[in-house]
C-alpha cells in the first residue's frame, strides 16, 4: 500500500481486523496489528449530546482512535552472517530501548543521571572512563533531534 514512511487510511469498519505486513526484498516479513482504544471525546459526546451524539459516534466508528498511532519495525535480513545478525540484534535492542524509554531518557539527560540513562550506557557498552563524554554527546543528540526515532537513529550512528 505504500513505501515507508507511509500513512495508511483505513475504513472504520476495518479497525478491528487491521493487520499491516512490512515487506522488503532480502528481509523477513514483519507484521503489526493495528490497535485501537476508546476515544475520550466519545464520553464528551455522551455527556453533551446524549444518546444521539454517542450513538452516531458508535455507528461511524468515531468512538475509536489508533493507539499507538505510529509503528516502528526492525526487519531481519533473510541471509546474514553471524556478525551481521549480531549487529542487527544490537541495533534492534538499542532502538527499542530508546523508543520505549525516550521521555525518561530525555529527563535523565537533563538531570545528568538516572536509571534509564545508566541502562542505555550499559547497552551501548560505555565504560566508566567514557561516561562523561558519552553523556555530553547524548545530550547534544537529544537537543538536535526532533522525535524518538530520530534520536534512536542518531544514537546508533554515533555509538
Amino acid at each position: 500500500m505504500g513505501v515507508t514512511p507511509a500513512s495508511i487510511f483505513l475504513e472504520r469498519s476495518d479497525y478491528d481486523k487491521a493487520l499491516v505486513i512490512f515487506k522488503k526484498e532480502g528481509y523477513q516479513d514483519q507484521q503489526a496489528t493495528i490497535q485501537t482504544s476508546l476515544n475520550m471525546w466519545f464520553w464528551g459526546n455522551v455527556l453533551c449530546g446524549g444518546l444521539i451524539g454517542s450513538s452516531t459516534d458508535a455507528a461511524s466508528g468515531a468512538m475509536w482512535k489508533f493507539s499507538p498511532n505510529s509503528y516502528y519495525v526492525s526487519m531481519a535480513p533473510l541471509k546474514a552472517s553471524q556478525a551481521e545478525w549480531d549487529r542487527f540484534m544490537y541495533e534492534r535492542n538499542v532502538r527499542r530501548f530508546v523508543l520505549f524509554t525516550y521521555n525518561h531518557l530525555v529527563s535523565d539527560l537533563a538531570e545528568d543521571g538516572g536509571e534509564h540513562l545508566v541502562s542505555l550506557l550499559q547497552l551501548l557498552s560505555i565504560h566508566n572512563d567514557q561516561t562523561t563524554k558519552a553523556k555530553v554527546r547524548l545530550q547534544d543528540l537529544s537537543h538536535s533531534t526532533e522525535n524518538p526515532l530520530a534520536f534512536a537513529n542518531a544514537v546508533l550512528r554515533n555509538f
